[in-house]
């Protein structure tokens, strides 16, 4: 019955520290893809794939 106790302490401690890794790595990762900028926009200096975008866009609109 001890060991069953033990064991069970183990593994308890064992998946909360693996959860605060998680946690930890988380907020690392969500902090970076905060940081992250978006790239200027660039208009299509090509007019015909202007106008097809202008299609396609007319068509996802419904």
């Amino acid at each position: 019955m001890l060991r069953n106790i033990m064991v069970w302490r183990y593994k308890t401690v064992s998946l909360s520290s693996a959860v605060s890794s998680l946690i930890s790595d988380g907020a690392n990762n969500f902090g970076k893809l905060i940081s992250l900028q978006i790239p200027d926009v660039r208009e299509f200096q090509n007019q015909k794939i202007k106008e097809e975008f202008k299609l396609l866009s007319q068509k996802l609109e419904g």
